[in-house]
């Protein structure tokens, strides 16, 4: 079962980011790739288009593998599942 965002003060990131893993999938805005090929080193980008989109984070029902802020997996857009979410972020001046 999910928590309220916060629930867990000793868990957030050290840039003071809660609820990264163990939460919901959250959909990402890059399309999966099955071979990573960029050289960027800070937000590195997926293929312009594609079939799937990338999920991050671990849901609460997953197992140790999954249930972390870097794993990742890839479902089409159109995919419906109470494991899926969304964050809402905003740059901090």
């Amino acid at each position: 079962m999910t928590s309220p965002v916060e629930q867990f003060p000793l868990g957030k990131s050290p840039d003071g980011v809660y609820d990264m893993a163990g939460n919901i999938f959250e959909w990402t805005s890059d399309w999966a790739y099955r071979t990573y090929t960029s050289t960027a080193v800070t937000n590195p980008t997926g293929p312009a288009s594609g079939q799937f989109r990338v999920i991050r984070g671990g849901f609460w029902a997953g197992d140790g593998y999954s249930m972390r802020a870097a794993y990742r997996d890839s479902y089409a857009p159109d995919d419906r599942s109470g494991l899926f979410s969304f964050r809402c972020v905003s740059s901090v001046p």
